[in-house]
């Protein structure tokens, strides 16, 4: 069979030139060079399936919108910036920041990108001797149609910041050994759901939270983000960090761009750092059927349900304490107290049995 993959891989490059679409198998022959890379982007201008292996990409910065679909199998990636791509999919492939990166550099900075997907793909970042995380992981900016999805990231100081990007999906993905998790400035139609965030490392100064939207850095006469849905995540915050967190740092809301339509839905947070779901001011809220466990013995605050706003409904949710503006529609929550471990357990792993089958 080794005999005759060169063969295999030679008839598949053929068959997918008569079809418009080449699919190109690149030799494990070292790494890439600029150069390389550069001739094997000008060949997928009309799509198709670039197969890079487990070789080390030399990344050269330059627009890409092949007017077909591409698909970039395996590579592994230092630090790569792509200026409005289009029409691809990163698959399998893996991004790691080397010891002594700067601690904020972001693996992958896609700016205006558009129909852009990361499948199965790996991001790394390191711990300094201090103890600090380091190196981000994608940075979206302006980004259209967005899919991250299956992914792992891990020993990271962030792992993904979305930034006045809409119709972005964020699901099924792996996050541990993190600082923070998801970011969000502006933008809107955004989902993030079925993601696993564990094993909370914050540093010095850090205020960690699971998933993050805020105010601060938009523009003037820009609105805070809309539309956006956050379900079936199970967030294990070990007392360290907050889960879902809504701040409106720049007053948005008394100029009229406040929050818009958030559904925050069957959601498992446990041991958050009390902040378990808060939200401002956010006209259009829903926020129904999470579980937010404080595990007996081991934690010390309350995981609470904080939401203000117009038009809110709050439903089915099971928590430590709840704090509700006065116009907040409210049936079947319940305030429960510290939960023993092996329920929670019970609870994980139920969680683990549902929702991991379908990703």
């Amino acid at each position: 069979m080794e005999l005759l993959k060169p063969f295999v891989a030679m008839i598949a490059s053929l068959a997918g030139l008569m079809l418009g679409s080449p699919v190109s198998p690149v030799p494990d022959a070292g790494p890439i060079t600029e150069l390389e890379w550069k001739a094997l982007l000008a060949r997928h201008q009309r799509g198709g399936v670039i197969d890079l292996g487990q070789r080390q990409v030399a990344f050269a910065r330059q627009a890409f919108r092949p007017t077909a679909p591409v698909t970039i199998r395996g590579g592994v990636f230092g630090p790569v910036e792509l200026d409005s791509w289009r029409n691809v999919t990163f698959d399998g492939g893996t991004f790691v920041g080397p010891e002594g990166a700067p601690k904020f550099l972001s693996l992958l900075v896609a700016s205006n990108p558009e129909k852009l997907t990361i499948r199965n793909c790996r991001f790394t970042g390191y711990q300094a001797e201090t103890g600090e995380l380091r190196v981000r992981g994608p940075s979206i900016r302006n980004g259209r149609e967005v899919t991250i999805e299956r992914s792992t990231f891990e020993n990271m100081a962030g792992n993904l910041g979305l930034v006045r990007s809409t119709g972005v999906i964020f699901r099924d993905n792996e996050l541990r050994r993190i600082r923070e998790g998801v970011q969000i400035q502006g933008g809107g139609d955004i989902l993030i759901e079925r993601n696993r965030f564990e094993e909370f490392i914050p540093y010095t100064g850090d205020h960690p939270d699971a998933i993050q939207l805020f105010t601060t850095g938009l523009r003037p006469g820009e609105a805070a983000a809309h539309d956006i849905t956050i379900r079936n995540n199970l967030i294990l915050a070990g007392g360290k960090a907050q889960g879902v967190f809504a701040g409106d740092e720049k007053k948005l809301e008394a100029q009229g761009l406040g929050y818009r339509n958030f559904t925050i839905g069957n959601n498992v947070i446990v041991s958050g750092a009390w902040p378990g779901i808060t939200t401002g001011h956010v006209d259009g809220l829903t926020i129904r059927d999470n579980r937010l466990f404080r595990v007996a013995g081991a934690d010390k605050m309350d995981s609470r349900i904080t939401a203000g706003g117009a038009n809110i409904t709050l439903e089915g949710n099971d928590a430590n304490a709840f704090i509700l503006s006065d116009n907040v529609k409210e049936k079947r929550n319940r305030r429960v107290g510290p939960s023993k471990a092996a329920q929670v357990q019970s609870v994980i792993a139920q969680w683990m049995a549902q929702f991991r089958q379908q990703s």
